[in-house]
């Protein structure tokens, strides 16, 4: 994620994966390549290849563009994220964003030998409407998160506050009730 801070002192928060993009068609590409030039034709391994190759493309439709202003003269948030299947847009009052929470979830290592966990950070506004988070994404390093979220509650007129754990309770609690 990038910050981007206005001389008017409004905040652009901008998401483009492009080198991630790019990475991933190039591996479904490869993997395509690799498949269709293989020799003797095998339909069962073309078959399996043709599907293998569609994981990587389908990572690189998935992966979100998002942009959120936070408009300091209006008092507004206009944000948008798309990828390649759907678009989701939005603008809302500063009034209507109750919190803004730098959310840390422990993430378990692949490797069962190692049976450690990973703290991994994500940022999300707590608004009338519900929880909106910024990014789908979620990073293993805390530093830029956090800047993120205290430029955000600075913006909002906010205090600073810790890292919020994704824990069941607090899932459960954001959770709408239902009649």
């Amino acid at each position: 994620m990038r910050l981007d801070r206005q001389p008017d002192g409004s905040l652009v928060i901008r998401e483009n994966p492009v080198v991630l993009r790019g990475i991933l068609i190039c591996l479904g590409a490869t993997v395509l390549a690799a498949v269709a030039l293989q020799e003797p034709r095998d339909d069962g391994r073309l078959f399996l290849g043709v599907l293998g190759s569609l994981v990587p493309f389908a990572g690189a439709a998935l992966l979100e563009r998002v942009h959120f202003e936070f408009d300091v003269a209006r008092r507004r948030l206009r944000w948008r994220r798309r990828n390649l299947f759907r678009a989701l847009s939005g603008e809302l009052p500063f009034a209507q964003i109750s919190d803004v929470e730098l959310r840390v979830r422990q993430e378990r290592d692949t490797d069962v030998s190692r049976r450690r966990t990973t703290p991994t950070y994500c940022v999300a506004l707590r608004t009338d409407a519900g929880d909106l988070r910024l990014s789908d994404r979620r990073y293993a390093d805390e530093r830029k998160p956090s800047e993120i979220a205290q430029a955000i509650r600075a913006v909002l007129g906010m205090p600073s506050r810790a890292p919020v754990e994704d824990g069941i309770e607090q899932l459960r609690a954001r959770r709408p009730s239902r009649p």
